[in-house]
């Protein structure tokens, strides 16, 4: 089965709101799996995954990380969750990208390195959850967001911490 806008946009719908831990909650389709890759894997990354793994509906199906001892930390993370020890480990995204059955990727590599992977995702029309920033200027922001929508996936910003009511009690003071 393909991964359409309408059913990936239902989960992704989830995403916008928070969890008492943080993490955003996904919406159930109970006949599909979603194939999902991971690019980055440092704290947010591996949280992230962490997460993704309990979720029956999600398969975690490639790990791209340039640090050999967190892609194969990551790796075991996922065999260790799923019992999958094919789960393939790349360096460069855009080998994770050309995957074949990838529905959606999570990014969370450092600030500067968000825009390029989640631009390429959507080219090869894969959507996107992307942790904040998007991008570095405005001028890519709105590239990201004609190129999605003429491609037809969607994306989704990660910015939970700005959902806390703690936070919104700071800027308050």
């Amino acid at each position: 089965d393909d991964c359409t806008r309408r059913s990936f946009l239902e989960r992704a719908a989830g995403l916008a709101l928070v969890s008492a831990t943080g993490i955003p909650p996904i919406a159930r389709e109970r006949d599909r799996i979603l194939n999902i890759g991971f690019i980055g894997f440092g704290i947010r990354g591996r949280n992230l995954c962490r997460w993704f793994l309990k979720q029956p509906d999600i398969r975690v199906s490639g790990i791209c990380e340039i640090s050999d001892v967190r892609r194969h930390r990551a790796l075991e993370m996922v065999a260790g969750g799923t019992g999958v020890t094919s789960c393939p480990g790349y360096i460069d995204f855009q080998e994770l990208l050309a995957q074949p059955g990838l529905d959606a990727v999570v990014i969370a590599t450092p600030d500067h390195g968000h825009a390029e992977p989640a631009i390429s995702a959507c080219r090869a029309g894969i959507h996107v959850y992307c942790e904040k920033p998007l991008s570095h200027s405005v001028a890519e922001a709105r590239y990201l967001t004609e190129l999605a929508q003429k491609k037809g996936v969607v994306t989704q910003m990660g910015i939970q911490i700005h959902a806390r009511e703690n936070l919104h009690r700071v800027v308050e003071i």
